[in-house]
């Protein structure tokens, strides 16, 4: 499919998006060592656009899942939706519905040993993120109340990832 967009893009909408990925179990060895894990997730958001990512990780023999990697917000509390990628407020239509500052916050994604332990259980990682414009009306079938926004080349987002782990090695592993 070849297509051409021509920016500005106005309106509202929504859209799903759906990505599997595959990664090889790590060595047990190591597995053991690990306390807990956290990744941070840092987001800048210069896009007029919401969305919610949750992520699941499955055994892709059987497609079964063994765990949902729980996020959390930046005061600490769980987001049972996943993350929440908040989008830049937008403007009016004086300056061409054209966001302010882009938003900043970051979500965690925290493992204890035993959680952690589950994930490596998987070999295969399902990103699901429903994404819609700022003020799009999830309320009504026609979407009615839904804010107009505009889509320009010289919008950003911006996503950080850091990884924080605790781990409890045994020395007499390391001369191995």
């Amino acid at each position: 499919l070849i297509s051409t967009v021509l920016l500005p893009l106005e309106g509202f909408g929504s859209l799903n998006f759906v990505d599997t990925t595959s990664f090889e179990p790590v060595d047990t060895t190591y597995i053991a060592a690990v306390d807990e894990v956290l990744v941070r997730m840092l987001f800048t958001n210069g896009l007029p656009m919401d969305a919610e990512i949750s992520v699941s990780i499955y055994d892709s023999t059987t497609w079964t899942k063994v765990y949902e990697l729980p996020v959390y917000d930046e005061n600490g509390l769980e987001k049972p939706n996943g993350a929440f990628v908040e989008a830049a407020e937008t403007g009016t239509a004086s300056n061409d519905y054209r966001p302010g500052e882009p938003t900043r916050f970051f979500s965690d994604i925290r493992m204890s040993a035993d959680e952690f332990r589950q994930v490596m259980k998987g070999n295969a990682m399902i990103i699901n993120a429903d994404i819609f414009t700022t003020g799009f009306d999830r309320t009504s079938a026609d979407h009615v109340n839904s804010k107009t926004i505009k889509m320009y080349t010289d919008y950003t987002i911006r996503v950080q990832l850091g990884l924080k782990t605790r781990l409890n090695i045994d020395p007499d592993l390391l001369t191995e």
